[in-house]
């Protein structure tokens, strides 16, 4: 089972905060002031560098890696654009690599990094400091300035807080057992350009809002927190997912649409607006879509 959150101001963090390590300090704060710019180096951030491999190799042998991304969908993803695994079709400025960084010889840089500095940092944590301290928090603490983008004097963004630290249930708990909201859950990897061996695979978590987690008193509560998930999981698959039997009156939703309070072992599916159809989430949740102050909707998160 893997486990990574869907927290994607992390992203650019994790290449700062644990790939730095090995970077000079003239390197560490040329990349650091990056996040004060705002500008874009280029028009087409939104097209990555994997798109401009060259299908065909030296010795002529072809590879389509444009499949992993470009294919006919699937529900709820209705994009079919397989057409563009044989088009070079890029707008504009785009049609020339834009990935200057790609190209740029580091072989002198490479070539001074010892086999005991490679060991040392792959057998090292990624995730946290000698301390035990997350690591990724821990660096953005003691460097905040560098990543200040706004000049307010603390970073806004988000601060990774999750111990990987989960239960038989996949709940992500604090040293000290509280809940920190995100729990792990099964993905199939995409295949990717990160690595040659593995692909693209991460660590990968979800946590909804506090509203999700709480019952209707405004305390966390793990079975409403549950049922949630997988009322969200039947939006997004389009389908019943089953769960541990719950009191259905106690949580005031008909989950398995049997049109009795009584105890569900399921959340059915049954989304179709036009039809008058609709699903509830439960808990405080259920208050604001009552308030209407959020809403459920099908193939869609939260």
């Amino acid at each position: 089972m893997q486990k990574t959150h869907l927290a994607y101001s992390v992203v650019g963090l994790v290449v700062l905060g644990a790939a730095s390590f090995y970077l000079s300090e003239n390197a560490q704060a040329s990349a650091a002031e990056q996040f004060k710019i705002d500008t874009l180096s280029h028009l087409s951030p939104y097209i990555p560098a994997q798109c401009y491999t060259k299908p065909v190799s030296t010795n002529g042998q072809v590879n389509n890696s444009c499949f992993a991304c470009h294919t006919d969908s699937k529900r709820p993803n209705f994009l079919n654009d397989s057409d563009v695994q044989l088009s070079y079709s890029f707008p504009g400025e785009a049609a020339k690599n834009p990935w200057l960084n790609m190209f740029k010889d580091r072989t002198t840089e490479v070539g001074r990094i010892t086999d005991d500095e490679i060991l040392a940092y792959v057998r090292e944590s990624n995730y946290f400091t000698l301390e035990g301290k997350l690591a990724l928090a821990d660096h953005l603490e003691k460097n905040q300035s560098k990543y200040d983008s706004n000049n307010n004097g603390q970073w806004d963004g988000y601060v990774p807080d999750s111990y990987f630290n989960y239960d038989h249930q996949g709940f992500d708990k604090t040293p000290e057992g509280d809940y920190t909201g995100w729990r792990t859950y099964a993905y199939y990897p995409l295949p990717g350009g990160f690595m040659p061996t593995n692909g693209s695979t991460d660590d990968v978590s979800i946590r909804l809002a506090p509203a999700f987690r709480n019952n209707e008193q405004g305390q966390f509560d793990l079975t409403v927190y549950t049922v949630n998930l997988a009322i969200v999981e039947a939006l997004i698959k389009e389908q019943d997912i089953q769960i541990e039997p719950v009191d259905e009156a106690h949580l005031g939703v008909d989950l398995d649409k049997n049109g009795e309070l009584t105890t569900a072992n399921l959340v059915r599916y049954e989304w179709a607006p036009r039809d008058g159809k609709f699903m509830s989430y439960v808990g405080q949740a259920k208050q604001q879509l009552a308030e209407k102050k959020g809403a459920s909707c099908g193939e869609t998160l939260p």
